[in-house]
């Protein structure tokens, strides 16, 4: 009795072994198919689609992100050239104040100081060896020198001077006017698509130029 319960037991051990082999026979042959192996093949070449698209839209991004950069580099230098071209202008203000007399009587007027030609030895102040007229001319050089050094070779200035009597009370005033240029060609090939293009004899659209008044 005991005997044939255990004969029957193996026996079905051997049966569902059978069905698991057959079963792990079907799913190699399954697996080894030609239709499922092209199917692996595609999604792999479409992850690796995938990847590349990533990559070119990262890529864009980044050049878009270093032109951003570019464009504020140079918008920040030609913020900061206009600076200094405003506190060249006031400096200049403060020197003609300071030798008003010569100033009044057009000793500061110059109309292209890049070209002003210095002959003198320089002094600091008006004295016995040093004339309102000598100082005048000292500080236009310095002033040459200044914008040079600061706005490069293209930078340059004119001061001119003008008398104006006030129709209701008669009296005289004097204005002085002060322009300070220079070459901002960068920030304009970078917010004008058509500068970089110009012709040479076009080049003054790129050139800055502020201009100051103020009552001497």
């Amino acid at each position: 009795m005991v005997g044939g319960q255990v004969e029957g037991v193996e026996h079905r051990k051997e049966l569902l072994h059978q069905r698991d082999g057959g079963a792990g026979h079907l799913v190699g042959l399954l697996l080894g198919h030609p239709l499922l192996v092209v199917l692996e093949v595609g999604l792999q070449v479409a992850e690796a689609v995938e990847v590349l698209v990533s990559l070119v839209i990262f890529c864009i991004g980044m050049l878009g992100i270093g032109k951003l950069m570019l464009f504020a580099s140079r918008a920040n230098d030609s913020a900061y050239q206009r600076d200094q071209a405003t506190a060249l202008a006031y400096s200049m203000f403060d020197s003609m104040r300071a030798n008003r007399s010569t100033a009044l009587t057009g000793g500061y007027s110059v109309t292209n100081v890049a070209t002003y030609q210095y002959s003198g030895s320089g002094c600091t102040s008006t004295g016995s060896d040093c004339s309102g007229t000598d100082l005048a001319q000292y500080e236009l050089s310095q002033w040459q020198q200044a914008l040079a050094l600061s706005l490069g070779p293209s930078g340059n200035g004119t001061v001119q001077t003008n008398t104006t009597t006030d129709p209701s009370t008669g009296a005289a005033s004097v204005t002085a006017t002060i322009s300070v240029q220079w070459d901002d060609t960068l920030a304009q090939q970078s917010f004008s698509p058509t500068a970089s293009s110009q012709s040479a004899t076009q080049s003054s659209d790129t050139t800055a130029v502020i201009t100051l008044e103020s009552v001497l």
